[in-house]
């Protein structure tokens, strides 16, 4: 990676790090579920204006549907269940959970969807889901391990694997901006 990239990434990382943190601060005030309705709201709403600027709204007409699926799949259901997470576990433990992602697309990819895991994504899922287990599994505070919001925590990474794969497989041909846009507001309906 050259280096101009070395910036734009840290900030990238602390942007969705942050995301972890101001979860963990609101939901528990708001709730997971009105949490996640007013940022996917707010998200769709703001960005509906410049893909009307754009002149590309006859294509989110167009696709709508699948849309409103990966929205589902992609924001609104694991967005509500990181919230849900983000009351009873750490920003950090709850970033750990979806940082499970490329463990579950390494996993789902050759169960659902029959990519090859040769020997090297293999060790690779083992040692990550052993990382998780290491870093979630141990003591906590009050001793009791929260397997509920542990769940959803990882659910909501399953939940993104298979949203990518929609993407992936069904609306490639579909600009960002409309992706992003009606996905958002299709997560908040």
């Amino acid at each position: 990676m050259a280096v101009p990239f070395y910036p734009a990434l840290f900030f990238l990382a602390a942007l969705w790090g942050g995301s972890f943190l101001f979860m963990r601060v609101a939901a528990p005030v708001l709730g997971p579920v009105w949490l996640i309705e007013v940022r996917v709201l707010i998200a769709g709403l703001v960005l509906l204006p410049l893909l009307a600027h754009r002149r590309q709204l006859s294509a989110l007409r167009g696709h709508w549907r699948l849309l409103m699926w990966v929205g589902c799949l992609n924001a609104a259901l694991p967005f509500t269940l990181l919230a849900y997470s983000s009351v009873y576990l750490t920003a950090g433990m709850t970033s750990i959970l979806n940082a499970t992602v490329p463990i579950f697309a390494a996993l789902i990819g050759f169960l659902v969807y029959a990519e090859p895991l040769d020997r090297a994504r293999g060790l690779g899922v083992v040692l990550g889901f052993l990382g998780v287990v290491v870093l979630v599994g141990g003591p906590q505070e009050g001793g009791v391990l929260p397997l509920l919001p542990i769940a959803t925590g990882l659910a909501a990474a399953v939940s993104y694997v298979f949203a990518a794969n929609m993407a992936k497989r069904r609306l490639m041909q579909v600009p960002a901006l409309v992706f992003v846009t009606g996905s958002q507001l299709g997560a908040a309906v």
